[in-house]
């Protein structure tokens, strides 16, 4: 059994995962980084955001079944979570965040229930306009994706409407004040969750 509690943060690009994440940090919670093909952002660090692997290497941790939650095909991405790594997050004391797609939580769920940790799916979403900020500033730092920005706006809004039914979240962080987020998400980790429905489609 693992005294940690593992959260997934799910929702669509812009609406604030990252902020959630890098804010509960610094209260305290442990983060298991995705593994993707994508190239790191200008504000991400390999290692604490996320782990770069190449295509091949990529197949290869998903042929051997070391990856769990594995989306694929997302903005010309793939993306997982190392076995490895959850069982290190399981080892420690500390509860846990990550970063998934909706497709992931029925995996991790299932992990999470084997390993003995208490599990628990927040989804985050944000205002129209928050979320347009974001991906204006992403996109300023990515000029060779700068065309995809109307198209990644239009689509995080369809996803924001669209995820948010079709989920029994344990929790939804939409109050636009990060702090309070970060209290609703503490609380969390000292209540049993309930149980979820499933969800699996691919964003």
């Amino acid at each position: 059994m693992s005294s940690a509690t593992l959260i997934t943060l799910v929702g669509p690009s812009g609406a604030g995962k990252t902020t959630l994440a890098r804010a509960l940090q610094a209260v305290g919670f442990g983060r298991i980084a995705t593994t993707t093909t994508r190239s790191a952002r200008s504000d991400e660090v390999v290692g604490r955001d996320l782990h770069v692997v190449s295509p091949q290497r990529f197949n290869q941790l998903r042929s051997s079944n070391s990856l769990l939650a594995v989306c694929d095909d997302y903005s010309s991405a793939s993306y997982g979570v190392q076995v490895q790594h959850l069982r290190a997050a399981a080892a420690t004391a500390l509860p846990q965040i990550i970063i998934v797609e909706p497709s992931g939580i029925a995996a991790l769920e299932s992990w999470a229930a084997e390993a003995g940790m208490p599990f628990a799916a927040v989804f985050v979403t944000s205002s129209v306009a928050a979320v347009r900020s974001r991906l204006e500033a992403r996109y300023a730092h990515e000029a060779e994706r700068r065309d995809e920005r109307q198209d990644r706006l239009a689509r995080a809004l369809r996803e924001a409407e669209e995820w948010r039914q079709v989920y029994a979240w344990d929790l939804v962080a939409d109050s636009g004040n990060t702090q309070q987020d970060v209290e609703a998400v503490l609380e969390l980790t000292t209540r049993p969750s309930e149980p979820t429905d499933t969800f699996a489609a691919c964003a």
